[in-house]
């Protein structure tokens, strides 16, 4: 039973963390002029950490926060990339399903990497959006 408490309390803190990397990534990216319009957004395939747009662009984010910024940086697997990808076809499926948003907006996936003693780093079209796919 102790171990399933530490396992639980672990998730609780892991969860924590992650809610304040968020909020720290929807603070940068506001000073940015990028506004957010959804955040966690579970869908089929996957879930989307936030959601942004300005008027120019449709940006999914994916928030990273780790021990180091490098670890951040390199913890996004190809496999990864594909299921925020089939996660962002359903988000605009639902979200945008007359595609008048995507007529008027460009899409990208962007990262934001978060880790102890460090400003957040916005890293802009870190992996393609395949566009195609949409």
């Amino acid at each position: 039973m102790v171990s399933d408490a530490r396992q639980k309390a672990k998730r609780q803190d892991a969860y924590a963390r992650g809610l304040d990397a968020e909020d720290q990534a929807a603070a940068l990216l506001e000073t940015l002029g990028l506004y957010e319009i959804d955040r966690r957004a579970r869908m089929q395939g996957g879930e989307i950490d936030l959601v942004v747009e300005d008027t120019q662009s449709l940006v999914f984010v994916e928030v990273k926060a780790r021990k180091s910024l490098d670890e951040g940086a390199g913890s996004i697997s190809a496999r990864q990339q594909a299921r925020i990808r089939t996660a962002i076809r359903h988000w605009l499926s639902t979200h945008d399903p007359q595609g008048a948003r995507l007529a008027r907006q460009s899409v990208r996936c962007d990262v934001v990497l978060v880790a102890p003693g460090h400003e957040p780093v916005h890293i802009p079209n870190a992996f393609p959006a395949a566009e195609e796919t949409f």
